[in-house]
């Protein structure tokens, strides 16, 4: 069963539940709740559970795109039926997730690493760090570092995005900077059920290799230890395992992106 999220009735308990299945997918699902509100036009969040009620996972939609946090006892048949229905173009989850969706859907399938703190806090030297940046400063900063970034986050629907979970308390963006200038960025974009996700870490390409993103994570994760929340992120590509292993980051399984329109 598959039930639209709405306050009340105990409904938030259930979504919580659901969550924790996969905590930092259900991070953003909460997230993104706490940004947009569960029933308006842009974000949908829904409940999904099984014939006696209890929860099996939770799914939260935002502009054609599903987060969804898994149980090992959720109906991957009734989802695909969903997903289809809703005209769902991809799906974010863990890998065994996206297999599953895949095997009854088809599509393209984009998986790495996902990666969660071990360690204790790290003492970063904050100097130079400003953790109230110009967006457009972080997104120069994500896009020239990342060429494909442009090409899938305009900039009028990123800045859109990221103000209002910067606004609403959801969402938190810093700069390394220079000499007054920005040059590395990174962020903390989703928390909730114990863990927080950072995201988003790049440098410019002129100032790629001095340590400026090693800082850029530290800071981060200090921040959600302070808060009693485990840093957690979601690896780019397989190699940066090895680097974010160096600061105390395990692998915990892998992320599984499931793109249902064939590129």
């Amino acid at each position: 069963m598959i039930r639209f999220f709405l306050p009340g009735e105990g409904m938030e308990a259930l979504l919580e539940k659901g969550c924790s299945f996969d905590p930092a997918v259900g991070s953003k699902i909460l997230t993104l709740l706490k940004a947009y509100g569960g029933n308006g036009p842009l974000y949908k969040a829904y409940v999904l559970q099984g014939a006696d009620g209890t929860p099996t996972g939770a799914l939260g939609i935002f502009e054609g795109g599903g987060n969804l946090s898994a149980g090992p006892a959720l109906d991957y048949d009734e989802l695909a039926e969903f997903a289809q229905m809703s005209g769902l173009r991809f799906v974010f989850g863990s890998l065994h997730t996206a297999c599953a969706l895949e095997t009854r859907m088809g599509g393209e399938l984009f998986t790495s690493p996902a990666m969660a703190y071990r360690g204790g806090m790290t003492g970063a030297n904050t100097r130079g760090i400003d953790f109230a940046p110009a967006l457009r400063d972080v997104y120069r900063i994500i896009r020239d570092a990342n060429p494909h970034f442009a090409e899938h986050n305009p900039f009028d629907l990123w800045l859109s995005y990221t103000t209002r979970l910067v606004r609403s308390g959801q969402a938190v963006c810093c700069t390394l900077n220079k000499g007054h200038i920005p040059v590395a960025t990174g962020g903390i974009y989703s928390t909730g059920v114990g863990v927080g996700v950072i995201a988003s870490i790049a440098t410019l390409p002129g100032s790629q290799g001095k340590g400026y993103g090693r800082i850029i994570t530290q800071c981060l994760v200090d921040r959600l230890l302070e808060r009693g929340l485990t840093p957690t992120l979601f690896c780019r590509e397989e190699s940066l395992s090895t680097y974010y292993g160096r600061m105390g980051f395990v692998e915990t399984g892998n992320w599984g992106h499931q793109h249902f329109e064939k590129a």
